[in-house]
């Protein structure tokens, strides 16, 4: 997620979602690089927002949209949807833990990653 959605923005008055959730969320963990980024990099605050997305599903009632961001039957620059489903299985995301090398380019960040495989009930299936 865009650190600019989880911290706000105080020259345009927006409130981020970690006052507005009153998340875990803390700036200072997350480290200086030696590039610029607007993600999020921290693995703790990584985890913060992940488990708040995943600990809103809803079995059954959940709706997940797939979009793609260019499709040969559209002209439209924005985003198409191409697929809705509910949340059928009831499993909270696993994190498999990884630790982020120099040599693959992060700087030795830890980082989590999300291994899970959802069900989801699509019409006419």
């Amino acid at each position: 997620m865009l650190k600019s959605n989880v911290e706000g923005d105080e020259k345009s008055g927006e409130v981020g979602k970690a006052a507005t959730l009153r998340l875990g969320y803390d700036p200072d963990r997350e480290p200086e690089l030696s590039f610029e980024t607007s993600w999020i990099q921290d693995k703790s605050n990584q985890l913060v927002k992940l488990d708040t997305f995943f600990g809103a599903l809803e079995l059954g009632a959940s709706l997940c949209l797939f979009y793609a961001k260019k499709t040969p039957l559209s002209e439209s620059a924005g985003r198409v949807i191409i697929g809705a489903a509910r949340v059928s299985l009831p499993e909270l995301p696993r994190w498999r833990r990884r630790r982020c090398t120099r040599a693959r380019g992060c700087g030795g960040l830890r980082q989590p990653l999300l291994h899970r495989q959802r069900a989801m009930d699509a019409p006419g299936h």
